[in-house]
Parts: structure tokens; C-alpha cells; sequence
């Protein structure tokens, strides 16, 4: 006999955890910053996701609700990323540098970073294969 389902509970298109904070991918910032809203926007539409979105489901205007980040046609996936290229431009810059061999990113300012998800998304590169902030890797070890 052959098992062919997830091997977990399931909450939207994810394996789930016990753990309410999960839809609100444990991101500090986001968690402290909740107000009721963004509580009832974030775990009300958490069970629709059809694709993993790295960014917070707390705020209106997260690229997580753009019909272009909903599918992953080739045109979907670039409108998705120009969508979240700006928007982590304005809710958490990073930069990418080289550190010891390896790629490293970063919020340009942590303490500013409103949603940490787009560090994430600055790994992997926004519509230029670049940071969304940096707009430029930044090889150098020792570099801001």
C-alpha cells in the first residue's frame, strides 16, 4: 500500500505547525506591529494560498494578494516580482554582498525592516537578478 497524501495536517497549501504565529511567518517586526485588522486579513485569507508567499498577509498592500503572485505563468512570475521588488523597496531594503565566499542578504537597516520576508525575496533576486534596494551586488567583503 502506497501513501499518497501530505504526510501533515494541512493549513492552505502548507504543511502546518501547531502554531498560530506561522501565518505570520514568525516575523518579529510584523507580529509586534499587529493590530485586529491585520490579525483577521492575515488568518482569513492564509487557507486560500495556492503558492507560498514569503511576505506578511498582515498588510493590504502586500504583493501576497496581487493576482500575479496568486500563479506562476513566466509573465505572472515577472509582474510578481516587479510587485514585490517595490514593495520591499519601501518596507525592508536589502543589500547582497559576498562575505567569506558566500552570498549574504540583509536589511539595509533592521530596525526599520517592516516585513522580513523581503530578505528573503532579496536572495532570491528581484526582477534584475539584483537586491531590491541595492539594485547592485556589492562584492565587496568589507562594504555596506
Amino acid at each position: 500500500m502506497v501513501f499518497d497524501g501530505r504526510k501533515c495536517s494541512q493549513f492552505g497549501p502548507f504543511c502546518a505547525k501547531s502554531n498560530l504565529l506561522d501565518v505570520f511567518r514568525d516575523d518579529d517586526y510584523v507580529i509586534t506591529n499587529l493590530n485586529s485588522d491585520q490579525i483577521l486579513r492575515a488568518v482569513n485569507n492564509w487557507e486560500g494560498q495556492e503558492t507560498m508567499c514569503p511576505l506578511t498577509l498582515a498588510t493590504a498592500d502586500s504583493p501576497c494578494y496581487n493576482v500575479n503572485c496568486q500563479k506562476y505563468t513566466q509573465t505572472e512570475r515577472h509582474n510578481c516580482r516587479v510587485a514585490a521588488t517595490s514593495y520591499c523597496t519601501s518596507k525592508c531594503p536589502t543589500i547582497t554582498q559576498i562575505i567569506n565566499g558566500e552570498e549574504v542578504t540583509r536589511p539595509v537597516d533592521m530596525a526599520t525592516c517592516q516585513d522580513r520576508g523581503c530578505i528573503q525575496l532579496g536572495a532570491l533576486g528581484s526582477v534584475t537578478t539584483t537586491t531590491p534596494a541595492a539594485g547592485m551586488l556589492n562584492t565587496d567583503p568589507g562594504g555596506a
